[in-house]
């Protein structure tokens, strides 16, 4: 896992329309699936705002010796994003959120990024509570949570700027 930056807008974008139809359900990628305009300022957005106490945005890397797009410095292949954000305005429970290459789930990665990400960030950032929402029927995203000791604290329901409606699972984990 390592900071995301302008360098790997590429590799985020080409991960992004890989996966475009397994994360159009979850993610607003553009109005009629995957819009490579849309994503680029979205993450753009994401890799700006790092370190302004609103959001930290990491990749998820593999090492590689393979070639390809979506091979970056030190041969190492972006499979995913994990961010917490949601820091600013002295809220002291911030929100994770994550999501990996289709072909990468199910091996544990996610917990262990996300696990790795609240050890480092729970002392430093001052958090009271780690919050994951995601879709009632993610399955695959609320076992994570579920995992890592997290509790359901409610449901709301959301909309996706595509007009989309969906409820979703708030959960919650104490800093102790």
């Amino acid at each position: 896992m390592r900071r995301l930056t302008d360098a790997d807008l590429s590799a985020l974008i080409e991960l992004a329309r890989a996966n475009a139809q397994h994360l159009r359900p979850f993610m607003a990628l553009g109005r009629d699936g995957f819009e490579e305009a849309f994503a680029r300022t979205h993450f753009l957005s994401k890799i700006a705002s790092w370190g302004s106490d609103a959001e930290f945005a990491y990749g998820v890397w593999l090492p590689s010796t393979g070639s390809g797009v979506l091979r970056q410095a030190q041969h190492d292949i972006l499979i995913g994003v994990v961010s917490l954000h949601g820091l600013m305005f002295d809220s002291r429970q911030p929100e994770l959120s994550y999501w990996i290459d289709q072909g990468h789930e199910g091996r544990g990665i996610v917990s262990r990024v996300v696990r790795a990400l609240i050890d480092a960030s729970a002392g430093p950032l001052g958090v009271q509570a780690f919050v994951i929402t995601c879709r009632t029927e993610n399955l695959r995203s609320r076992a994570v949570a579920e995992r890592l000791g997290f509790q359901p604290a409610g449901t709301q329901r959301r909309m996706l700027v595509t007009g989309v409606s969906f409820e979703e699972v708030r959960y919650e984990l104490p800093v102790l």
